[in-house]
Parts: C-alpha cells; structure tokens; sequence
C-alpha cells in the first residue's frame, strides 16, 4: 500500500496528500499575509507618526489670532504716525516760509520809508 503523503504510481493523489499540500499552501499564504501586514503595519505607524509630529509644529488659532492682532496695533500706529508727519510741515518748508516773509516785511517796511521820503 503507498504512502498516504504520496502520489500513487497511477497518478491518482490520496486526499490526505492532497489535504496537507493544501493546507502547507495556506500556511505559506497566511506567513506572507502577515509579514505584508506587519510592513503595511509599521508603515502606517511611521504616517501616524509623521502626522502627529507636523501637527505638533502648527500655531493654534489663539496664537495666530494674537499675532494678527499685535501687527495690526502696530499698523494702527504706523499710520497714525504717518498721518501727524503729512499734517506738520517739514523743516525746510517753515525756514522757506519765514525767510520769505522777512523779506516781504523788510520790503514792505523799504517801500513805506521811500513813500515818506517822496511825500515830503
């Protein structure tokens, strides 16, 4: 009588051969199963990982509300500063101004002492 984990000579297989070459077919299928999964596994731990790391690193929304809100007081101010120096006239402008108005004033004063003069 053959084996019973061996072909017969007449090509017919015993179903106990037939069972457990099935079964060592499954075995290798579930260990490649799971070393795929333990990869897909430890890759998904690494983007898990990653993920929490990026998120860790974002402002909040209270920062970045607070932030906003200190550059715009300091645009305020800028602009508020900006607006008083357009309203002032510079240096130079008021020098301008009053050497012009000395000399209307000695003008003035000449054409008057020449009007006395003439006038006499």
């Amino acid at each position: 009588m053959p084996s019973p984990t061996q072909p017969t000579g007449g090509g017919n297989v015993p179903l106990l051969y037939h069972l457990e070459s099935r079964i060592e077919a499954v075995e290798k299928s579930i260990g490649v199963a799971e070393r795929e999964l333990q990869i897909r596994l430890a890759s998904m731990n690494e983007f898990r990982e990653a993920m929490r790391d990026q998120g860790s690193k974002f402002i909040t929304r209270t920062e970045m509300d607070a932030k906003i809100d200190a550059i715009c007081a300091k645009i305020e101010v800028l602009e508020k500063y900006q607006n008083t120096m357009e309203g002032k006239a510079s240096q130079s402008q008021a020098n301008l101004a009053l050497v012009m108005s000395l000399i209307g004033t000695i003008l003035g004063i000449a054409g008057l002492i020449l009007h006395m003069l003439t006038s006499s």
